[in-house]
């Protein structure tokens, strides 16, 4: 089932290419609240809605001094469970039960992430990940979930993918021990919130745009520390499936439209060569045919797609829009792999092939695992409007002219 994946208590009239306009600036705005109306439950229950999504910025708010804190975990918690009540709706109508995502990997502003820390826990990340280290080699991680996370509700601040790839450069066991103890926490704590599903690690080889979110540009290490993190946080209870991203890659060489090759706020093309491509593209592989081989079910990793032209693949269309680059992608994947769409209201989506609502029909029919489509980005159109779009399938001479 494809769909839209949409987010939670956020509709705003953002029209501008700054995806972080409505970021905490307007988290004391009533449009910016958690709050769910009526009108937002009957939304979510839909079929043509796949998924809730949370990003960490939801679960932020200011307090009374103005400092920027971790919403009460029972707020939280209680949204999701309003949203939750929507599967009642969903089951007797036959529709697939909405699903709960989290965008997890630690956002690359620090006042951006989501966390609420234990008292002693450190401030720097190089000594989180020491405690994290020590906490695994011990065993102490399981009495800090069950006290620290579950009983106490704390969700603490997490060194970055670039940290963990730099430490798994001259310490590979250590590295790989903090991998799975972060992946742990996260799902823990996630999970006890009620979210099932965690969007991330991310994949890409040293990604110029976002680089603290990557491991770094070595693939080997990129694919032991992503394989650990995926068996921690499926580990935990409520945990049901994991997203890898951004495939195939966006460390390949880009040109962009702003000089900022972000696909959030420009137009990205790369020229990379189709063998350029796959090595890329083999981190993706080797994660989901290792997991395979733990016993993690087909269902349980996706793999999220980005809206990169790559030339050599499709110079008309981003991936999300191309038969040909989702072929290719495809063709050197395992069997069997769900691909979810990244945001359709991102700059570089479609930006220069057509209409946005076919596109996003397009997008969504290529997408088993659906379309994120959340409107705190660049809004494009509206929620309704989105999904009204998708229930009304591309006639396939159209969809053959929007994907040449």
């Amino acid at each position: 089932m494809s769909g839209l994946i949409l987010t939670p208590g956020f509709e705003t009239s953002n029209q501008t290419t700054d995806h972080y306009t409505v970021f905490v600036a307007n988290l004391s705005d009533e449009k910016a609240s958690l709050h769910l109306s009526d009108e937002e439950v009957t939304l979510f229950s839909n079929s043509a809605v796949r998924s809730a999504l949370f990003f960490q910025h939801h679960m932020m708010q200011y307090n009374s001094q103005g400092d920027i804190v971790a919403r009460p975990r029972d707020e939280i918690k209680s949204i999701i469970q309003t949203l939750q009540s929507c599967n009642l709706h969903r089951a007797a109508q036959s529709i697939p039960t909405l699903e709960f995502a989290f965008d997890a990997e630690p956002a690359p502003v620090q006042t951006r992430r989501y966390y609420n820390n234990p008292d002693g826990w450190p401030n720097d990340e190089m000594q989180q990940a020491y405690k994290i280290i020590d906490m695994m080699q011990t065993g102490q991680i399981k009495d800090f979930l069950a006290d620290e996370v579950l009983d106490k509700g704390y969700f603490p601040q997490l060194p970055s993918q670039r940290l963990q790839g730099s430490i798994g450069t001259d310490n590979l066991r250590s590295a790989k021990l903090l991998a799975q103890g972060i992946g742990q926490i996260t799902g823990c704590a996630m999970g006890a919130l009620g979210i099932d599903t965690l969007y991330a690690p991310v994949m890409d080889l040293g990604a110029v745009a976002f680089h603290e979110r990557c491991y770094g540009s070595n693939p080997d290490i990129t694919i032991d520390l992503a394989e650990q993190w995926a068996l921690g946080a499926l580990s935990q209870p409520g945990i049901q499936r994991i997203c890898l991203k951004h495939a195939p890659g966006h460390g390949v060489e880009i040109e962009s439209s702003h000089d900022t090759h972000d696909t959030h706020n420009s137009v990205c093309r790369s020229r990379a060569s189709r063998t350029t491509i796959k090595h890329h593209l083999h981190v993706f592989s080797e994660v989901i045919r290792r997991l395979r081989q733990h016993g993690v079910s087909e269902e349980a990793v996706r793999v999220m797609t980005n809206h990169i032209v790559y030339t050599n693949l499709d110079p008309h269309a981003p991936v999300s829009l191309s038969k040909k680059a989702m072929y290719f992608i495809q063709e050197h994947m395992p069997d069997s792999v769900h691909y979810i769409a990244d945001c359709v209201n991102m700059a570089s989506f479609g930006a220069d092939n057509g209409d946005f609502l076919t596109n996003l029909k397009c997008a969504n029919e290529l997408h088993s695992g659906g379309v994120i489509a959340t409107t705190h980005y660049v809004k494009k159109a509206s929620r309704l409007t989105m999904m009204n779009s998708i229930k009304t399938r591309v006639p396939q001479h159209q969809l053959a002219s929007t994907q040449k």
